[in-house]
């Protein structure tokens, strides 16, 4: 959403930047696990005002995608450690059961849910290096600091309209 209206020139996003935050905060309350990693669905009973989950299983995207949000925020919102807290746990959660040190590539979900992934194919239909590949080219450059100047500019424009919260 955020590479979205920032490639659209939308200024002063704050909606956009709102709902992002929402987001990613409810995902970091109600879908991280423990041992670390995102859990793949939740659902909130009627009656309940608490998210359940109701599938602990980890997929490979969600773990990519979760790296990416977290550094981003992290960088967007500095004084907000949780953030880069969380993406160090991350880190470590993907090296450890999603990266196959072996074989090469990511598995297709957490080894530590579902191990049969060790086995199975890399990729097919509705897994390709995508989601691997954006997350770690994003993660790379936001990691190299002033010496990239173009995710420099992603993240000033992300927090000059944090100010605004």
């Amino acid at each position: 959403m955020l590479e979205a209206s920032y490639a659209l020139e939308i200024e002063n996003d704050i909606r956009t930047l709102t709902i992002a935050k929402k987001m990613l905060d409810h995902a970091i309350k109600y879908g991280w696990d423990e041992v670390g990693g995102f859990c793949d669905a939740g659902y909130y009973f009627q009656g309940e005002d608490y998210c359940t989950i109701i599938k602990g299983t980890k997929n490979w995207r969600a773990q990519a995608e979760g790296l990416n949000a977290l550094l981003l925020f992290s960088k967007i919102f500095p004084q907000e450690t949780r953030y880069s807290d969380y993406f160090f746990r991350q880190w470590e959660y993907v090296q450890s059961f999603i990266i196959d040190e072996q074989g090469g590539d990511w598995f297709e979900g957490g080894i530590d849910k579902e191990p049969h992934f060790q086995t199975g194919p890399k990729s097919h239909m509705w897994k390709c290096t995508y989601h691997t590949g954006r997350t770690l080219m994003n993660c790379a450059n936001m990691l190299q600091g002033d010496r990239n100047k173009e995710i420099n500019k992603v993240i000033d424009h992300w927090r000059k309209t944090s100010e605004l919260l």
